[in-house]
């Protein structure tokens, strides 16, 4: 049987209105650090632009493939052709590419980083379970009393099961609130706040998503 524990269910007063029962094996798991580091660094790298830095070999250079004088009786060096790397103007040996960096992490190791990433919210005491998102929320000034009632001073996630327009505009002017959809969260954008405010229809799909994988 599957162990449940409680957590208190806020509404947009900040007072709270029910309980709701979270799964152990979603949200009191062993956190394990070493997983967690290592997703989130890949899912770091991954949201960098590609490496665009490069340099000609010798055989992407101008120049005659010609030999410059022949092999012996100059008293010279033998040299082969005039894009030889120790030449000026001559190609770059092992010289940088573009190259995308790209690290792949399997679904597994993700579902089971993110996890970590709750379990750790729900024992810090920095997860907050909101009853759901007042409606309409399409001013900054309404939001920012919204974070004042949860008694929310630091950066913050919201995540929910989808944004309005105007809930994303009223939200877009405070630098310390992102809005992550339930679907699309991860190990690295729970982690990268201090209080994590999840809805109720949130956790549903959290839940979901976890139990496939």
């Amino acid at each position: 049987m599957k162990r449940l524990m409680e957590k208190e269910v806020v509404d947009s007063e900040g007072k709270v209105v029910d309980k709701i029962a979270l799964r152990d094996e979603f949200f009191g798991v062993k956190i394990n650090m070493s997983l967690l580091h290592q997703t989130v660094t890949s899912y770091l790298a991954n949201q960098k632009s590609m490496k665009i830095a490069s340099a000609k070999t010798r055989a992407e250079v101008k120049g005659s493939g010609a030999k410059p004088w022949r092999q012996k009786g100059t008293g010279r060096a033998r040299v082969g052709d005039k894009r030889n790397p120790l030449w000026v103007k001559g190609g770059v040996v092992f010289g940088p590419e573009p190259r995308r960096v790209y690290k792949k992490i399997p679904v597994k190791m993700k579902a089971g980083a993110l996890g970590s990433a709750l379990s750790a919210k729900c024992k810090d005491g920095s997860m907050v379970i909101l009853d759901s998102l007042p409606c309409p929320l399409n001013k900054t000034k309404d939001f920012a009393d919204l974070l004042k009632k949860l008694k929310i001073t630091k950066k913050s996630v919201f995540v929910d099961t989808g944004f309005s327009q105007e809930l994303r505009r009223a939200s877009s002017n405070l630098k310390d609130v992102s809005l992550v959809r339930a679907s699309d969260l991860n190990a690295y954008w729970a982690l990268n706040c201090r209080n994590l405010v999840i809805t109720r229809k949130g956790i549903h799909v959290l839940e979901e998503r976890l139990s496939k994988k």
